[in-house]
């Protein structure tokens, strides 16, 4: 992915360079990759960074290093801002829970039973309750398909 499509994500969610840059901003560089997962996902043009799977659910070690390095005042529109957004307001054990369960569900389509006990594999404090609202939410918002 071109710093383009970064920047105008970064335009987007209002998010300075240098802020990623802060030590304490764990959360937020966290939260970044997490709505650079979903719109890699869902088809938002120039996000084709390589995501593996970490403790907090899909990690891009290239996401990461790209973004330390951004000097460049951020700028550009992306098509899907609306979802990015959206995303973005989620608190981010929201995000873990829903990034993790878009990287597993191909596998276990049909079977939500199955899906959550793989989720739980990654997110041991994952209750079923949350589980099936956070699936819920991205089945609503078409994120998921039913």
């Amino acid at each position: 992915m071109g710093n383009e499509k970064l920047l105008a994500l970064l335009n987007t969610l209002g998010i300075k360079p240098s802020e990623l840059k802060r030590e304490e901003n764990f959360g937020l560089r966290m939260r970044l990759q997490k709505v650079a997962y979903l719109l890699q996902y869902i088809g938002e043009q120039g996000f084709d960074y390589s995501f593996s799977t970490y403790f907090r659910g899909p990690y891009s070690v290239d996401l990461a290093k790209t973004s330390s390095l951004l000097t460049e005042t951020p700028s550009g529109k992306l098509e899907r801002s609306e979802e990015a957004l959206w995303f973005f307001a989620r608190e981010l054990e929201w995000l873990n829970i829903a990034t993790t369960i878009m990287m597993l569900e191909g596998d276990y389509r049909g079977r939500d039973g199955d899906l959550f006990r793989a989720v739980k594999q990654y997110r041991e404090r994952t209750t079923e309750e949350q589980f099936g609202d956070v699936l819920r939410v991205l089945r609503k918002r078409g994120v998921l398909r039913p």
